[in-house]
C-alpha cells in the first residue's frame, strides 16, 4: 500500500464510516450471542422454540435486497449518493436501536423474535449505507478501510 497507514486514521470521513460500522457490530453481537440466552432464561423458552431464533437472519437477508433496491432507486431518482448512504445509515442504526428498547418491555416469545426480526431487517440498510460507503471513499482501498472498521 502506497498510502501511509496514518491516513486511514486520520480522515474524518473515515472515522464516520468506522464509528458507524462499531455501532452496527455492537447491535449484531448483542443480538447473535445473547438473544437465546435471553428468550431461555428469561422468557423461558424451551431449547426445540429456539430455533426460531433464526427468523431475525432470514428476515435480514430479503431486507438488505430491499434495501439495496431502493438505495439504487433513490439515486437512479437524483438523490445524491452521500445523501442516500446517509439515509440507509440512519435507518440501518436508529430504527434497531429503537427495536432494542422496546425489546426490553416485551414478555411474549414471539412478539420478542418479531421485534428483533425488525431491528435486523432494519440493520440490513446498513449494507446500502456505510457499509459500501468504503468504496466511495477509498476506491482503491476499500478492503483495507473495511479491515480497519471492522477491528473496532
Amino acid at each position: 500500500c502506497s498510502v501511509p497507514f496514518s491516513t486511514w486514521l486520520s480522515r474524518w470521513s473515515l472515522w464516520a464510516i468506522y464509528i458507524a460500522h462499531f455501532a452496527m457490530n455492537w447491535s449484531n453481537y448483542i443480538i447473535m450471542q445473547w438473544l437465546p440466552t435471553y428468550l431461555a432464561k428469561i422468557l423461558s423458552a424451551s431449547a426445540t422454540s429456539l430455533s426460531i431464533t433464526a427468523m431475525p437472519y432470514v428476515v435480514s437477508s430479503v431486507c438488505g435486497i430491499g434495501w439495496g433496491h431502493l438505495a439504487d432507486r433513490l439515486v437512479q431518482g437524483g438523490s445524491s449518493i452521500l445523501r442516500v448512504r446517509r439515509l440507509m445509515t440512519l435507518i440501518g442504526l436508529v430504527g434497531p436501536a429503537l427495536c432494542l428498547a422496546l425489546f426490553t418491555e416485551i414478555t411474549s416469545l414471539v412478539l420478542a423474535v418479531l421485534v428483533i426480526s425488525i431491528a435486523m431487517g432494519l440493520c440490513a440498510a446498513n449494507s446500502s449505507g456505510h457499509v459500501c460507503n468504503h468504496a466511495d471513499v477509498a476506491p482503491h482501498h476499500a478492503g483495507l478501510t473495511f479491515a480497519i472498521a471492522n477491528t473496532f
